[in-house]
């Protein structure tokens, strides 16, 4: 039995998203594939989507789940 089967997608917090989207772009060849101002989705060549969502925090990010912040 495999406890993870599939990832949809990851999503990472920054803090400027038209830097983050030029540097996945610029060094790792992720492909764009829309951007807003609060958040931006890249492709890789195979497996999840990356999410990059706008944030002030430098701190770890809470994360919302079925049971409240993790």
């Amino acid at each position: 039995m495999k406890l993870i089967e599939y990832v949809d997608h990851i999503q990472l917090p920054v803090t400027d998203i038209n830097k983050a989207v030029s540097w996945y772009i610029e060094v790792l060849g992720l492909e764009l594939l829309t951007v807003h101002p609060h958040a931006a989705w890249l492709k890789f060549v195979s497996g999840p989507v990356l999410m990059l969502h706008y944030s002030t925090k430098n701190e770890k990010t809470l994360w919302f789940s079925e049971d409240g912040f993790l």
